[in-house]
């Protein structure tokens, strides 16, 4: 496999016997007609500014196909152009460098003869693909190739949402037990994942069902048959994707009655509080007032029966909190 930096990750030549070529960068420097009986895969780096160059002016691609293949951004879809297929899918990123998308996004322009994909971020489907190249069993056909890789492309979705179900468990087991404690950033997090999966894995929906629906170039009968299947496992995860959402949901709106209720469980006792106190403040004002006729002013036992009186006060004022159901 060549460098991130490296506009060409890897290319494979395939002759009328299947057999296999590695390509270099430097192959492709005078095109691909040394090729033209044969089928091509190149997969580049849509990052480095070469890769852009060479489909432009040596490949010379329509510029529509050029816009496809390096948009910045853009979202699962298919649609046939010419005489062949202009493709968009997204798989899930496992690369350990942290970039913000969930879902990274693989584009392919796809002929009987040629299939150029691009991709930013690594995707291991693509690079598990380039492997049965590598061992002499590549796909039969282009059509078949793009079924393979989206069909690894969706099985690979499969363990991103076994993980988002486990974290959901996990919260929800911890919700269940004494002294819960559930961050914001926890939830959080898992239910920003999964919306991501979700934006990308509807619209990857029909664009896989567009492929196996037209009966346009380069797929034939049995690799339509192969991206139905493909596409409805993806409705399979799809559905599993929102029973997560919805399990987060009911997570979310726990965590949210759990607060309230400690919340109000703290207002209580504030309140209790208050209310024992509040006629104990009321006695101490009334005796703490500065004017004359206060009783017990001259006497050396009146501090110690105010102080009974409001213990004895307070007191009944909790047994009263008690009988009333309060406490």
């Amino acid at each position: 496999m060549a460098t991130q930096s490296a506009p060409l990750i890897f290319g494979f030549a395939v002759n009328e016997n299947n057999e296999v070529q590695k390509l270099e960068w430097a192959d492709l420097a005078g095109g691909l007609s040394r090729w033209k009986d044969g089928r091509v895969w190149l997969h580049l780096n849509r990052l480095v500014p070469e890769s852009k160059v060479w489909v432009q002016n040596v490949f010379k691609a329509d510029p529509i196909i050029v816009d496809a293949l390096f948009r910045e951004d853009t979202r699962p879809r298919s649609f046939q152009h010419e005489a062949g297929w202009l493709i968009n899918l997204r798989g899930v990123n496992f690369n350990d460098a942290p970039q913000k998308e969930t879902m990274i996004a693989l584009r392919m322009w796809v002929t009987d003869s040629v299939v150029i994909s691009t991709r930013a971020y690594k995707i291991k489907a693509a690079e598990d693909l380039a492997q049965t190249f590598l061992d002499g069993a590549p796909p039969v056909s282009n059509g078949h190739l793009v079924a393979h890789l989206a069909n690894r492309l969706v099985a690979r979705i499969e363990p991103a949402i076994d993980a988002l179900s486990d974290s959901v468990d996990e919260l929800d087991e911890r919700l269940a037990g004494e002294n819960a404690q559930i961050s914001k950033s926890e939830l959080a997090e898992t239910r920003r994942k999964a919306i991501s999966l979700r934006r990308y894995m509807l619209p990857q929906k029909e664009a896989l069902n567009v492929l196996f629906l037209e009966n346009g170039p380069v797929f034939d009968d049995a690799s339509r048959r192969e991206i139905r299947e493909t596409n409805d496992a993806l409705i399979r995860l799809t559905e599993d994707l929102e029973s997560v959402r919805d399990r987060a949901q009911i997570v979310q709106d726990q965590v949210t009655e759990l607060r309230a209720e400690n919340m109000n469980q703290r207002l209580f006792i504030l309140a209790i509080i208050s209310a024992i106190f509040l006629p104990l403040g009321f006695v101490t004002g009334l005796f703490g007032v500065n004017v004359g006729g206060m009783p017990g002013v001259d006497s050396n036992w009146a501090f110690g029966a105010l102080c009974g009186g409001l213990v004895g006060l307070s007191v009944g004022l909790i047994l009263l909190f008690r009988r009333t159901g309060w406490m």
